[in-house]
């Protein structure tokens, strides 16, 4: 018989075969209250569902937890379990290798009757959980005598060196693992995923580590950097390989505590005795970019003119900042203002919206058919955080490619001269179609109404709205 059931935390699920929309069927349940999903997208993961929802789809936090312990046995007819969400080992050893541009992990565990299991974690970029890894027995050819030994590891998921990519991650991560990185604050990072090289952690990595520790970047990265070059073994690896909704504001509690989190470590680092960050004087930051894309072509008019029409701006080259100074700065800040980007998709999260009225205003280059799918993340995620969001159009500066593939699909029929001469360029490639590769020219006029409507809906501390943190 096939029935609807909607499991939640804690509870153990029935024998039988239950229906899951919208992931798929379960397929058989363990008494240790785990259950398989089958479905289209994905077999064999497994984990129970959170929150009232099933596991491919939970409200908040995609988790899902299943603890192996010493004497942990495989369940009957389940020699190889698949795990995701918060687990815990023993005795084990990380190592990683080289796949493609990439560094996967090899997780090896030194019991000698332990299950083997493929690690799944959340996966942004499909909307669903994917194989991470595998937990396997070890072997006399790991040769894990010359590894060195860590009390405690703390696996957590880096997907790239952006931003608004490691937002999926790291306020789920900060839930997971806070309580032990309080507890042992030497214990050591370890990458999951495989969207990284394996020669050099990127310093992005620090937005999502600040809130699990107090030890200055250059350490962190460090001991990542050792960490994958070389072959580390854990009396206990606790890993998380959940994700977070970015876009609910079912996840703005933990946004805020992975704020505050990240922002009393940040204060640790610069010797600063208050964890609270008091607002400044010039507090809506408009963040300039020196990059060699989406840079505002009239930004010395600009500038000139909105610091003349508001003295409460001050302006900030993020990409000449450390990212510990970048937080200091952003959470003094009541507005963020700048050209779309990851420093607007990730630092939205790090205003203090849930102390006071706070917004962001974007400056979005005009999308198009072919690239637009990216205007929605951050309003999406200033929704989500409780910040006020302000918004608006800006052209794109002469010479951007984009300009002519707008109008002009590429065949002999329409212009045989032109679509030759972009083809011997190159310019069919994802790059030069995407309007996020071009320069923008802002009307000024327009940007100061904006900057006006944000001033106004900060200015004066007001009562809590559901619908988006503190309202004017």
């Amino acid at each position: 018989m096939i029935s609807s059931a909607r499991t939640t935390t804690g509870a153990q699920p029935s024998s039988g075969i239950h229906r899951v929309p919208p992931c798929g069927q379960l397929q058989g349940v363990f008494g240790n209250g785990m259950v398989r999903i089958q479905s289209k997208e994905t077999w064999g993961i497994v984990g129970p569902a959170v929150n009232g929802s099933s596991v491919c789809n939970a409200t908040e936090l995609f988790n899902a937890t299943r603890l192996l312990s010493d004497s942990a046995a495989c369940p009957s007819g389940a020699p190889h379990l698949q795990l995701m969400g918060t687990v815990a080992l023993s005795q084990v050893c990380v190592r990683y290798h080289s796949s493609h541009v990439n560094a996967v992990s090899d997780i090896v565990s030194l019991h000698r009757n332990q299950c083997t299991a493929d690690l799944f974690g959340y996966n942004e970029y499909r909307n669903m959980f994917s194989l991470l890894g595998i937990i396997r027995q070890g072997r006399e050819s790991d040769n894990t005598r010359s590894c060195r030994w860590r009390r405690l590891g703390l696996g957590l998921r880096f997907s790239s060196n952006n931003f608004f990519h490691q937002s999926f991650y790291a306020a789920a991560a900060h839930h997971a693992l806070a309580a032990m990185a309080r507890e042992d604050p030497n214990a050591t990072f370890v990458p999951l995923g495989t969207g990284f090289p394996q020669d050099k952690p990127t310093r992005q990595w620090e937005y999502t580590l600040r809130s699990l520790s107090s030890a200055p970047a250059e350490r962190m990265l460090e001991e990542i950097q050792q960490m994958l070059k070389s072959c580390t073994c854990f009396e206990q690896l606790v890993m998380t390989t959940n994700g977070i909704q970015i876009f609910s504001k079912n996840s703005r509690a933990y946004y805020w505590a992975y704020r505050r989190s990240s922002l009393m470590n940040v204060h640790a680092v610069m010797g600063l005795a208050s964890p609270l960050a008091k607002r400044a004087s010039q507090d809506m930051l408009f963040i300039v970019r020196h990059t060699s894309r989406r840079v505002i072509s009239n930004e010395e008019d600009v500038n000139e003119q909105a610091l003349a029409a508001q003295p409460r701006i001050q302006f900030a080259a993020f990409e000449e900042m450390p990212i510990t100074q970048q937080i200091a700065l952003v959470s003094t800040a009541s507005v963020l203002i700048g050209v779309h980007g990851q420093a607007l998709a990730g630092y939205v999260l790090h205003l203090p919206a849930d102390t006071r009225s706070t917004a962001c205003v974007e400056i979005v280059p005009a999308p198009d058919r072919v690239s637009h799918a990216w205007s929605t993340i951050v309003p999406g995620l200033s929704k989500a955080a409780g910040v006020r969001y302000f918004g608006f159009v800006a052209e794109h500066s002469p010479g951007c490619y984009i300009d002519y593939l707008r109008h002009i699909n590429c065949t002999a029929q329409t212009n045989p001269e032109l679509c030759n001469s972009m083809v011997r360029k190159g310019l069919r490639s994802f790059q030069a179609k995407s309007v996020l590769y071009c320069n923008v020219t802002v009307n000024t006029a327009v940007l100061l109404n904006v900057i006006d409507k944000a001033a106004l809906a900060t200015a004066i501390a007001s009562n809590y709205s559901d619908a988006g943190g503190f309202r004017h």
